[in-house]
């Protein structure tokens, strides 16, 4: 290679390094690309114009006068496409030009004398699309399939395009062992306290080696021996910086003369780079500035004079491997017409509108700087999702410190918030609900179906609402739909498997009815997120099939009516029928509320309520009702059915339990949380503070916010400290978390021989879960967001919620195959389907059986 065409390049290549450095990202891309489609455009330029990009391609420095570069690149590019066993090395040049731009007869025979370039013209206003598939196929070509794409699109206003290709491929001198590549870790952007197991090459062997003060040097050459890659690595991992602000080509130079063979213990990563770079802005700040505007001197490419250079982009690949290594990098520089007018249709985005989104030479080839993990890189050509944790919302010291298992700590702050929502839903937020509810005189089903499902769907709520808004991810669509699939599996399990030896009946009505409501909503919603996007009016669609189900509540007594009787006559024999014999003529048991209802007491019912039950306590079933006394205050009458010896032993804040250890313990941990939600939260289910249920009902809206947000927050941590993907996080653990109060009450109720109030409740709320805790969230993140719509990341939830009507249909099947019964066998049977769901669900999310979520891409 000419010597003062590597000198100049290297000079650039320096140069732009040093920018690109700043950015703290890593950095790939070939300056021998990069030069010599600039040099081409060089051969077009005139007076101050030329004079500016020969001080910035490094001409001056090189003594490289204008008359004798194309000989130089000429002598450059013979020594190349080089195809033999050892290595291969190819390079081609091109020229695109739009069929009604003339280009000087002189300019054409010059570049492809001197720099064996093709041109070809092409309609870029009329057929840009056809222009932009000739770009990427001949990039692809040239490239050997290493970058399929360059462009995505095409300003119709371009009249030319200058393209460089270079292809490399080696193997390694000193090849690398399969079998000595195991998992090591990388430190990430040289911090200590992040770092990832990646795949690292190891091989003892004589290499060219220099140590210096703060860094040094290692020379891996490749068959042949006359070409190498030159790694420098800072002695300390923080050390990356001042090295940049060292480096230059005589650097470079010094070490490569410096060098000795020494037997080194080498370790390098396996790994892929792709990077791609708009390098406009970055030769603009190296002082190339006339090319881009109007004051352009492009006479000798075509005498308009109008011709300007409008973007310089710059895609290089890098794969690196036990053999060898294998890279290629394309530049393509774009040009218009300042001033062109034609005669072609406008589109001009000034108003509103839908988006919908779809050899031993000293030249350097390539310059690359990694600075994040390597396992990241190898996936960076797949779009990435946003995590919904980052750094900085904690110290970067978690990475290091969850590997040592103190995350663990997490899982207990976890658990202890998630009991905490269950205290402020079951003792102050639903009873607060009840009391609205009665003032507002509303239907016992409509009001179940709307307040009653606020509370005890609350949870859901408050973390999709924080999965929308604040972190951004899947983490919230996650959390609403795995709760679902645990509500009607994993909840009825848990009770089914409570009673153990007991068996209860439960009523088929209030199931199927709203087993056919969900059904209609999971549709919905799987034609919603089919896409990976959500709009506004698909949120409308989800609020608008809830308000359905809340008419139908509201005409549910005649509804039932009509559904039993039509099922009498279609099949009198039916086990539909058969269980609704004895019950034909009883209110629906439905957990909705009503007037007087049974509910499980899990508080003593003279003491005010702080503390919740554990499992070996007896539950105490009390019958309330709402009244009012002469002077027309609303009292609480409550009468219990069941007397206990254990009353007196109902624990309060006050006053610890006085038998049983756990029930101690339990207290124990739960005082300070009762404590400050007593402190804070007025107890509107006391009758003296009943006038009180306003501030009530929006203290404990704060106080679920709040606590929902921790929540978030620890299963993020969690997920972020353990590389588990977002809606992983979501189906799972914050799913479990966030159906506790529905987990409690459905057990107890179910104790209590209340079967209908445990289940049938349970279908009917995820109907609330999908509807509202979807809907309101989404609609307001696409009406407040620029974009219009919101983005769903993983494409495995569309597949978890099409799996949704999958368990409804077998949950269905299982209590009409029991004889609409709740016992044991039932409770096992909901459990083994939920562990199999969770196990696939999961393994997509991981991309087992293929790509379907992509990485998290983490700061």
């Amino acid at each position: 290679m000419d010597s003062s065409v590597a000198e100049a390049s290297n000079h650039l290549g320096i140069n732009l390094y040093k920018l690109l450095a700043e950015e703290n990202t890593n950095v790939f891309f070939s300056p021998f690309s990069i030069s010599t489609a600039l040099a081409m455009l060089f051969c077009g330029a005139q007076n101050e114009t030329a004079e500016e990009m020969r001080k910035v391609l490094g001409y001056e420095i090189a003594n490289i006068k204008d008359e004798e570069l194309k000989h130089c690149f000429q002598k450059l590019l013979d020594t190349f496409d080089i195809n033999q066993e050892s290595y291969t090395l190819n390079y081609a040049n091109s020229v695109l030009i739009h069929k009604d731009f003339s280009v000087k007869e002189e300019y054409k025979s010059l570049l492809k004398d001197f720099f064996k370039a093709f041109f070809q013209e092409v309609d870029f206003i009329n057929e840009s699309e056809k222009a932009v598939m000739l770009v990427n196929e001949w990039v692809n070509d040239k490239t050997n399939n290493m970058i399929p794409k360059l462009l995505d699109s095409l300003d119709p206003s371009t009249v030319m395009i200058i393209l460089n290709a270079v292809y490399f491929k080696g193997l390694w001198s000193h090849p690398f062992d399969e079998k000595s590549t195991f998992k090591q870790y990388f430190y990430n952007k040289g911090d200590e306290d992040d770092y990832k197991q990646v795949d690292m090459m190891h091989l003892k062997d004589k290499f060219y080696f220099v140590e210096k003060e703060s860094y040094k040097a290692l020379q891996l050459l490749y068959k042949g021996d006359d070409i190498s890659m030159l790694i420098l690595l800072p002695n300390s991992k923080d050390g990356l910086r001042e090295l940049e602000n060292s480096l230059s080509s005589t650097l470079i130079q010094d070490l490569k003369e410096n060098m000795r063979d020494t037997k080194v213990e080498v370790a390098l990563p396996k790994f892929k780079l792709e990077y791609s770079k708009s390098f406009k802005e970055k030769f603009e700040s190296l002082g190339l500035n006339l090319v881009f505007n109007s004051g352009a001197h492009l006479n000798d490419i075509n005498d308009s004079g109008d011709l300007l250079v409008s973007e310089i982009i710059h895609k290089a690949v890098l794969v690196v491997n036990e053999e060898g290594s294998e890279a290629a990098a394309v530049t393509a520089v774009m040009m218009m017409r300042c001033a062109l007018i034609l005669n072609q249709p406008e589109f001009i985005v000034d108003h509103p509108f839908i988006n919908h989104s779809s050899r031993t030479q000293k030249a350097h080839f390539y310059i690359k700087k990694i600075v994040d993990s390597w396992q990241q890189l190898m996936k960076a050509a797949r779009s990435a999702s946003p995590p919904v944790y980052t750094p900085s919302q904690r110290t970067s010291s978690l990475r290091r410190r969850g590997k040592r298992g103190e995350f663990l700590v997490h899982f207990l702050i976890l658990s202890y918030v998630c009991a905490m929502i269950a205290v402020v839903c079951d003792v102050y937020f639903i009873p607060s609900l009840e009391i609205i509810a009665d003032k507002l005189k509303l239907p016992p089903d409509v009001a179940g179906a709307t307040f009653m499902a606020i509370g005890a769907s609350s949870p859901e709520l408050f973390s999709s609402i924080i999965g929308s808004f604040v972190t951004e991810g899947d983490i919230g669509v996650g959390a609403v739909i795995g709760s679902a699939v645990f509500n009607i599996l994993g909840i009825t399990g848990v009770a089914g498997i409570a009673l153990w030896n007991e068996v209860l009946d439960i009523d088929w009505y209030p199931m199927v009815r709203d087993c056919i409501a969900y059904s209609i909503t999971v549709l919905c919603l799987v034609g919603i997120i089919y896409d990976n996007i959500v709009t506004w009016w698909e949120s409308v669609i989800l609020l608008g099939i809830f308000f359905l189900y809340i008419l139908l509540m509201y005409f549910n007594t005649r509804v039932e009516k009509v559904t039993r009787n039509l099922a009498r006559r279609i099949g009198p024999d039916s086990c539909l029928c058969r269980s609704c014999q004895d019950k034909a003529t009883e209110e629906e048991k439905t957990p909705l509320l009503k007037e007087k209802t049974f509910v499980p007491e899990l508080y003593s019912s003279n003491e005010k309520p702080v503390l919740p039950a554990v499992d070996n306590v007896s539950v105490i079933v009390s019958e309330c009702t709402y009244q009012k006394d002469p002077q027309g205050n609303e009292i609480i009458e409550e009468t219990q059915s069941k007397e206990d010896a254990e009353d007196d032993d109902e624990p309060s804040l006050c006053s610890p339990p006085r038998t049983g250890v756990i029930r101690f313990l339990w207290w124990l941990v739960m005082w300070p949380a009762s404590l400050l939600l007593t402190l804070t939260i007025p107890d509107s289910s006391n009758p003296k503070c009943i006038k009180a249920f306003p501030l009530t009902f929006l203290v404990s809206i704060a106080w679920l916010g709040v606590l929902s947000y921790m929540a978030v927050w620890m299963v993020t941590v969690i997920g972020y400290t353990l590389s588990i993907p977002d809606s992983v996080s979501g189906l799972t653990i914050l799913a479990v978390g966030a159906s506790v109060p529905d987990l409690i009450s459905s057990v107890l109720v179910a104790k209590s021989g209340q079967g209908n109030m445990a289940i049938s409740n349970l279908v009917g709320s995820n109907n609330f879960d999908i509807s509202i805790c979807l809907g309101v969230p989404w609609l307001g993140k696409t009406l407040l967001s620029g974009e219009g719509y919101l983005r769903i990341y993983s494409t495995v939830l569309s597949f978890a919620v099409a799996v949704l009507l999958i368990t409804l249909f077998i949950f269905f099947m299982i209590f009409q195959l029991a004889g609409w019964k709740l016992n044991r066998m039932v409770g096992l049977t909901c459990l083994l389907v939920y562990a199999l769901y969770i196990i696939f669900a999961c393994l997509f999310e991981f991309n087992v059986f293929g790509y379907f979520n992509p990485p998290t891409c983490y700061p």
